[in-house]
């Protein structure tokens, strides 16, 4: 579902360039009705990925929602401009 969201900490000594990448994972299968024509499933495409990058306040520092569905999403150089929690 699109309304999943997962949470990922990190802290950092001193000021310093970040890179993220999402990729998406999963299988192709077939589904259909019994004895009925199969349809493919890619589970890679089926949502589309985003990330935004706050600082310890919840500012948004940067995001990413560019790509289109069951494509990564990436950025590298985001600058973290002090030591803390992001």
């Amino acid at each position: 579902p699109n309304t999943d969201r997962d949470w990922y900490r990190i802290q950092i000594d001193a000021p310093d360039d970040l890179g993220v990448l999402l990729r998406p994972i999963g299988s192709s299968y077939d589904a259909g009705p019994q004895n009925g024509v199969a349809v493919t499933v890619n589970r890679r495409e089926q949502n589309d990925l985003a990330f935004r990058v706050h600082d310890a306040n919840g500012n948004v520092i940067t995001e990413r929602s560019s790509r289109l569905m069951g494509f990564a999403e990436f950025a590298n150089g985001i600058e973290l401009p002090a030591a803390g929690t992001y």
